[in-house]
């Protein structure tokens, strides 16, 4: 990784400092969202562009990632900008 990308992912880092716990639940903002959604997109990049993992390792890491990515667009679509 070089190093602009490896500054760019720092920035993308989760802002706990904007999520507020209230009523036992996690407040989030979409920006901390968005770049939640970032980093998961990258790590499955990451994926798509290296060797295969043993066996069934690479389709369970695809699904999973698959799955955090489905997540977090349906819940960007739920908190307000």
């Amino acid at each position: 990784m070089s190093l602009t990308n490896y500054s760019a992912s720092k920035r993308l880092l989760f802002d706990f400092d904007s999520a507020v716990a209230h009523d036992d639940r996690l407040t989030v903002d979409h920006s901390s969202l968005a770049k939640l959604r970032a980093l998961i997109m990258d790590a499955y990049l990451i994926l798509e562009t290296s060797p295969d993992l043993p066996p069934y390792r690479t389709a369970n890491c695809r699904e999973i990632l698959t799955g955090a990515l489905v997540l977090a667009d349906d819940l960007l679509k739920q908190v307000p900008r």
